[in-house]
């Protein structure tokens, strides 16, 4: 999808993305049918968070209020719940809760469409007005997304690849170049030596030589 198009283009996603969750929903129930006598089978999607937030149409990371896709919890509740020595309970949101959500939202986004068709001199109501709305209240959740009964989240399980990478590297640049590097004169000489017994290409040692971002490998 990178390289066809824009995947942040909706446009360009959904026409194919609903007609596979309707094929693959249906494939489901006929599934669970078949195997009630023989016992319960659960299915399973593997996702990472960018896609997700871009197919649920659920309120981005930079947003003010409800930027969790999975929970209820507000920005910077966790932490402020700890700096008043108070334990933080992550508030998941079920599918009923989610469904019930996307109903009223929608109602509400036609309700505002209505208004403004019958009084377009007067009230004028926008995509970002009715974002900012789900944002504040409705925990995220906009109705512009796959119908949360096509996309159970509840079957969803998330992708941290990427995330351990980027852990991974933090931790290389924080422990190698910081304490070890600078304390430890032979290390980085060890450390060049190793690496090309662990056949490394030479492009991995020169990142380390030349303090070059650990995102290049």
């Amino acid at each position: 999808m990178q390289v066809i198009c824009n995947e942040k283009l909706e446009t360009t996603i959904f026409p194919v993305i609903i007609e596979y969750y309707k094929s693959k929903r249906e494939l489901c129930e006929k599934g669970k049918n078949m195997m009630k006598k023989n016992g319960n089978v659960n299915q399973y999607e593997l996702h990472y968070g960018k896609l997700l937030y871009i197919l649920t149409q659920h309120s981005y990371w930079n947003r003010k209020h409800n930027p969790y896709l999975l929970c209820t919890c507000s920005r910077g509740e966790a932490v402020q719940n700890l700096a008043k020595g108070k334990q933080h309970v992550c508030k998941r949101v079920s599918h009923h809760q989610r469904l019930h959500k996307t109903t009223h939202s929608k109602n509400y986004w036609e309700a505002n469409m209505r208004l403004m068709i019958a009084n377009p001199d007067k009230f004028v109501y926008t995509v970002k007005d009715y974002r900012d709305w789900c944002d504040e209240h409705k925990d995220g959740i906009s109705h512009f997304g796959i119908h949360p009964n096509l996309l159970p989240l509840e079957e969803i399980r998330l992708d941290v690849f990427h995330l351990c990478c980027a852990i991974a590297r933090c931790l290389l640049d924080y422990y190698l170049r910081i304490l070890v590097s600078k304390h430890l004169k032979r290390f980085p000489d060890k450390l060049f030596e190793l690496m090309k017994k662990n056949k490394f290409g030479n492009f991995h040692v020169v990142v380390f030589q030349t303090n070059e971002s650990f995102n290049k490998f």
